[in-house]
């Protein structure tokens, strides 16, 4: 099942629209709801800065736009519109090799071959231009304002740095010795972090099975019809319930780090259910 609410309304009419499911599904209830795609990070990092450090926009991660992809031997690709976005069929895909603990892979290195030959071609143009950028490295890298990676994804940024007390943040990356132990293309989503964990770029994420937050934004509709009567406080997110499925989720991350299977990093998604339990006074 698909939970699906209006998370905050933005300054300028916007709406952020979340939806917690298996990446897939997702993104059809994101078009069911008029919402064509996942926000581009510069536009989640944005809104955060309308609200408080305590709002769920700041307190959760989301996935975003972006879109990762590697293969062996090469410098990973960061994609602005992710291949998982464009392509429903390699998000189904990809959704159900991570629910059977893999990365997703392509046969062949085709549609990396594809996008490089498109980054190769814009490098010229500006980082806010460019549909594809080619990584500076391999391995797990910081980014700064300037820095083309940087402006690639935030577009500036540095009110949304100031906004959350950091310089830099860190981008993640799949582990080389994975990539290079496949010959065709693997392919991830991006994911930014809650604020309270640094505030990274995911690009090693392998959890799109999950019920995890993919956010959209769309125009809003005023202060009646459907999208008026959904939202619903800061509060009430944190403390909405979970399903039997979601604890389900929720208990195969707490596995997978105990036995090394996924990084320590994975655990800021079990914050929101911790946070939700009820307190003594």
């Amino acid at each position: 099942m698909t939970e699906a609410y209006l998370e905050a309304t933005l300054q300028e009419g916007k709406e952020i629209w979340r939806f917690d499911a298996p990446f897939d599904k997702a993104l059809v209830a994101l078009r069911e709801k008029g919402v064509e795609q996942p926000t581009a990070m510069h536009e989640l990092a944005n809104a955060r800065t309308q609200f408080g450090l305590d709002h769920s926009l700041n307190k959760n991660g989301s996935y975003c736009l972006h879109g990762f992809v590697y293969a062996k031997g090469v410098e990973p690709i960061i994609v602005r519109i992710s291949p998982l976005v464009s392509d429903r069929e390699l998000a189904e895909q990809a959704v159900e090799a991570n629910r059977n603990g893999r990365y997703f892979a392509t046969p062949t290195k085709e549609l990396y071959d594809r996008f490089r030959a498109q980054a190769e071609k814009d490098k010229g143009n500006s980082p806010l231009e460019r549909r594809e950028i080619i990584l500076p490295s391999r391995k797990n890298f910081q980014i700064q304002p300037g820095e083309e990676t940087f402006e690639f994804l935030f577009e500036g940024g540095k009110e949304y740095l100031s906004h959350i007390g950091r310089s830099k943040l860190t981008v993640y990356l799949v582990n080389p010795s994975t990539i290079d132990s496949q010959e065709g293309t693997l392919a991830t989503q991006s994911w930014l972090h809650r604020i309270d964990n640094d505030s990274g770029v995911d690009g090693d994420d392998w959890n799109l099975s999950y019920y995890d937050a993919v956010r959209g934004v769309r125009i809003a509709e005023g202060d009646s019809g459907e999208a008026s009567a959904q939202k619903i406080s800061n509060e009430e997110v944190e403390a909405r319930t979970y399903t039997t499925r979601q604890i389900e989720t929720y208990r195969n991350i707490l596995q997978g780090v105990r036995k090394g299977d996924l990084p320590a990093s994975k655990l800021e998604q079990l914050i929101p259910i911790i946070e939700s339990l009820p307190r003594k006074r």
